[in-house]
């Protein structure tokens, strides 16, 4: 079967991308080759540039969103802290994920290709947390020595049977199994091979449980009750029912798991026992004083993009320091110290406009094209989980999620760019 050239060229950017993003911990941790990264990166960015170019030439929207990449580029880049401490990395990441969105907004023909080598790495991942599972002694001995500067939190994760596969923390495996999620669910949104990509969700679903991450697993369900409805809104008594049949499922099967795995309800106890227990925010409300006294001293435009780490490192003491340089664990907050209200106001907007846009491509979609409606409906699912994550975690710092998610917004643009153009065509016809 002959590969179209467009195909091959973001087949080659989404493996360079995307194959670097899923195995960042082991790159960084034996290569330290950061040049290199960047090189591949950028070769990547005119790859997807050069395929897509006829499309963005022929966009009546150019402009505007030209425009809107540069304002949020622009947010990013002044005044970034990371670039007065000379880390380039982070906020060429950040970059890169708003240049991909730009990128691929124009058109739809790159969606079926990212799905493709977006499923080869979770499957990946999914292996590697089983994996480590299954041979504790193995990964204690020969993978876990790879990632030097968090051996203190992966012994303690391990003793505590939290897998973090083949990455440098288990936080940052469990946002890849979350990232694996939404493709399968994509997967599965198409007519072709449903059995093998649901048998590969459950797989993926027991791998995220293993972690024995809370946050992602309690989010993911309340993301799921509220897609479910949005989805049976005017049929809620369905809704109700097949929330309390798939509940009673779940539950049985993780019963009958824990008997064979028993760390694989650790999820579900972490989360119980967080309730109300106020010592489980105590290093969190640290983060949190540092970004409000941040933000009422620089209300208006904040302290930079990436200065909250660095207030972090220089004034909280090192006796109630977990690490040196720490993220707020709270995006909303951080966002505030960082940018002030005004890029804030910018961010958050851009974010309602993706919750505004995905439902309207559902409604309009729901009865006639039920497949587009569907995927509208899993990438607002998937943009529900992000923010939610971001109540307590650090969505769009951490490029393992923000990057998976970057894609699902510009698969979302695409949709509303091949809608317009429809249009166009039908009133020329």
């Amino acid at each position: 079967m002959k590969i179209k050239r467009y195909d091959l060229m973001m087949g080659v950017a989404f493996t360079i991308c995307l194959g670097y993003l899923f195995n960042h911990s082991i790159i960084d941790n034996l290569f330290h080759a950061n040049a290199a990264i960047v090189i591949s990166f950028i070769f990547a960015s005119l790859l997807m540039l050069f395929a897509n170019i006829k499309y963005i030439k022929t966009s009546k929207s150019l402009g505007a969103r030209l425009l809107i990449l540069f304002l949020l580029s622009a947010i990013v880049l002044l005044r970034n802290k990371d670039l007065f401490n000379e880390r380039l990395m982070p906020p060429f990441f950040s970059v890169f994920a708003l240049y991909m969105i730009f990128i691929l907004s124009f058109t739809d023909k790159w969606c079926e290709t990212a799905r493709k080598v977006l499923l080869f790495f979770t499957f990946e991942n999914v292996l590697a947390t089983l994996f480590c599972f299954a041979f504790r002694d193995f990964y204690a001995a020969n993978i876990m020595p790879i990632f030097q500067n968090t051996q203190i939190e992966l012994t303690r994760q391990f003793n505590k049977i939290q897998i973090a596969g083949f990455a440098q923390h288990y936080s940052t495996n469990a946002l890849y199994l979350v990232s694996g999620i939404f493709t399968l669910l994509l997967s599965i949104n198409k007519n072709k091979n449903k059995n093998v990509y649901k048998v590969l969700l459950v797989l993926n679903i027991i791998a995220l449980l293993l972690t024995g991450k809370r946050a992602q697993v309690v989010f993911l369900i309340i993301a799921t009750l509220a897609i479910m409805i949005i989805k049976y809104r005017q049929r809620i008594h369905e809704a109700i029912k097949k929330a309390i049949a798939w509940t009673v499922v779940a539950i049985a099967t993780i019963v009958v798991l824990t008997s064979f795995i028993p760390t694989i309800s650790n999820s579900f106890i972490r989360a119980y026992e967080s309730i109300g227990n106020e010592d489980s925010m105590y290093t969190r409300n640290i983060l949190y004083d540092v970004a409000e006294s941040e933000f009422f001293s620089h209300s208006i435009f904040g302290i930079g993009w990436g200065g909250y780490k660095y207030t972090y490192y220089a004034t909280v003491p090192s006796i109630l320091k977990e690490r040196d340089y720490m993220q707020a664990h709270c995006i909303y907050l951080q966002l505030l110290c960082e940018t002030g209200l005004v890029g804030t106001i910018i961010i958050c907007s851009a974010f309602i406009y993706v919750i505004y846009l995905a439902l309207k491509i559902f409604l309009r979609n729901e009865k006639s094209k039920p497949q587009k409606a569907q995927k509208a409906l899993i990438i607002l699912m998937f943009t529900i989980y992000f923010l939610l994550e971001g109540a307590i975690g650090n969505s769009i710092y951490d490029m393992q999620i923000y990057i998976p998610f970057a894609l699902f917004v510009a698969m979302l643009f695409s949709m509303k760019n091949n809608d317009a153009s429809l249009l166009a065509e039908a009133n020329r016809e």
